[in-house]
């Protein structure tokens, strides 16, 4: 993926609030002896900033992070391999952001149950498992105690909807998948 030049059409993706970008210099970055965790935070405030709120963050005690001077509002934060995705909204958010990695297929046994053993050996589709899950347990703000099996994907339509199951509900959340990045939310 060509860093800084890479332009991924979420379009499919429409949301107020929504903020998705690649980090620039990502690599060139890493290699400086900046901190990964410094520079991600620093682009995840300019993301907050840039949909317009104040970026202080604070943290429950679940792990997830709320907007200190906009606690009527929900966040999502998710970051992988040089993207950030941050999600702000009224109503609880669930965002995930994946650069395919093949090393997913060594975690399968961590995250896919047996009902979704007719997606193994996909990668597109293990990410979106993967993704789909990361974003439904932060929707859920981290409130299922185990996520490989209480939290079942039925169906996948491509860059689409991803059908989850959850306590015989049946949720449907938003993916895409472009340019190696798989981006996941409700």
């Amino acid at each position: 993926m060509a860093e800084n030049n890479t332009h991924i059409n979420f379009k499919s993706i429409q949301r107020n609030n929504l903020y998705i970008k690649e980090i620039d210099s990502y690599s060139t970055r890493l290699n400086t002896g900046e901190t990964k965790r410094s520079f991600e935070k620093n682009e995840v405030k300019k993301a907050i900033e840039q949909l317009g709120f104040n970026a202080e963050l604070g943290y429950k005690a679940s792990g997830q992070p709320y907007l200190v001077n906009h606690p009527d509002l929900f966040i999502s934060i998710s970051h992988s391999k040089g993207w950030i995705a941050v999600y702000i909204s009224e109503t609880p958010v669930g965002i995930d952001i994946e650069s395919d990695n093949p090393r997913i297929l060594m975690g399968t046994d961590y995250f896919v149950n047996d009902n979704e053993s007719q997606f193994l050996g996909d990668l597109k589709s293990l990410h979106l498992i993967w993704g789909a899950k990361e974003a439904f347990y932060k929707w859920k703000e981290g409130q299922i105690s185990d996520l490989k099996n209480e939290v079942t994907i039925l169906k996948i339509e491509q860059n689409k909807q991803i059908h989850i199951c959850y306590r015989n509900t049946i949720h449907l959340f938003e993916c895409i998948q472009e340019e190696g990045v798989t981006v996941v939310l409700n």
